[in-house]
């Protein structure tokens, strides 16, 4: 899990070489050694760890896009 997560900070710090998901995989499968099933195995989990920041935003994005149209239709019955 560890590892995991040093992939998970690797893929955001690299984030702006474009493929920063397959060098942090890379960096947390490299940590995790062993065999082949297991540096896959941690490379997913860390892409998947790498990947909630970016759902978060898009879930506050989606809801302040829909409760803006909200205020945008109650405003304009208002007036």
């Amino acid at each position: 899990m560890l590892n995991a997560v040093i992939g998970a900070v690797a893929t955001v710090v690299l984030s702006f070489t474009g493929i920063s998901p397959v060098l942090g995989g890379a960096v947390a499968a490299y940590l995790e050694g062993g065999e082949t099933g297991d540096g896959l195995r941690v490379g997913a989990l860390s892409g998947l760890i790498a990947s909630l920041p970016l759902a978060g935003v898009v879930v506050l994005a989606l809801v302040v896009f829909s409760l803006g149209g909200v205020i945008g239709v109650y405003v304009k019955n208002e007036l």
